[in-house]
């Protein structure tokens, strides 16, 4: 159904983790092939710093999250719009949903 290959890399200050996701299968009788690119960045203290997600297909979507500051941005197909501010608990559950 699908397959999901993913790197963690660290530097003195920051932890990187990056994926790469596809997935295929049928919807009502036609092929659908989504391509995503998740990546997360923690601090040395393995705290959120960011979350970056982007999609190739079969749309262009974007969704990023800086945990330092809000509102998150997202873009699909080429508009911006601004995301509500996320609380704390908004941005760990965000952060669990990316690791687990």
């Amino acid at each position: 159904m699908g397959t999901e290959k993913f790197s963690i890399r660290s530097s003195s200050n920051q932890i990187l983790a990056q994926g790469e996701v596809t997935l295929l299968y049928e919807d009502s009788g036609l092929a659908v092939n989504i391509h995503t690119f998740p990546k997360l960045v923690l601090s040395s203290k393995l705290e959120p710093i960011s979350y970056a997600w982007d999609e190739k297909s079969p749309d262009i979507y974007h969704l990023e999250v800086d945990f330092r500051s809000s509102p998150g941005r997202n873009e699909r197909s080429g508009e911006k719009e601004e995301s509500e501010t996320l609380d704390r608990h908004h941005q760990h559950t965000a952060c669990g949903f990316v690791g687990g």
